[in-house]
């Protein structure tokens, strides 16, 4: 996979997770788990995709990729135990924060822990089409104050290129949007 560029991040610690789960539902995960992968302990792309297709009706199967790559947090090409009961607590259970974190993680594509605006419209893009419809729900305004464009008087915090933000700085502008950094 791409393990030498891609951005580390700290999961949410499997004891952790698995806490927030009653143990009767936790077993039957984790035997729903094993069987989807054949008792090989790991679930690989593929078969993560055809779960998933399968079972969430109408999801885009770019946004399923890209879900995976949120699963996959280790960038090893694939999703282990821990990786599978950490995200679904954080899915399932987070905080707005954990779980806007997770959105920043299957947002950016490229794994690097710096979303652009391109990787930022095609992910809208893909859920304008059936999930949400309703008219303005991402301005141009909004998203010209989420990465400014080149020669405007507004910028990235970090000294950063505008056209960047971090996770940090997402998570701000989607659960803070009035205490914005200008």
């Amino acid at each position: 996979m791409g393990a030498s560029t891609s951005h580390q991040r700290n999961p949410i610690l499997p004891q952790t997770a698995g806490a927030r789960f009653p143990p009767e539902f936790l077993k039957k995960v984790f035997e729903a788990f094993k069987r989807a992968t054949g008792g090989k302990d790991i679930l690989r792309l593929r078969p993560f995709l055809e779960l998933v297709l399968h079972n969430v009706s109408g999801m885009p199967p770019q946004v399923a990729r890209q879900v995976f790559n949120a699963f996959d947090y280790g960038d090893v090409g694939f999703v282990d135990w821990n990786n599978f009961i950490s995200t679904l607590s954080v899915l399932c259970h987070g905080t707005p924060e954990e779980q806007t974190r997770l959105l920043f993680y299957i947002c950016n594509k490229s794994r690097t822990g710096e979303c652009t605006r391109a990787e930022f419209v095609s992910f809208a893009r893909l859920f304008n089409h059936k999930f949400v419809q309703k008219a303005g729900w991402l301005l141009r305004s909004q998203l010209d104050e989420l990465f400014p464009r080149p020669g405007s008087s507004a910028t990235s915090s970090g000294g950063r290129a505008p056209e960047l933000i971090d996770e940090q700085e997402f998570v701000q502008w989607a659960l803070h949007p009035n205490q914005r950094q200008s």
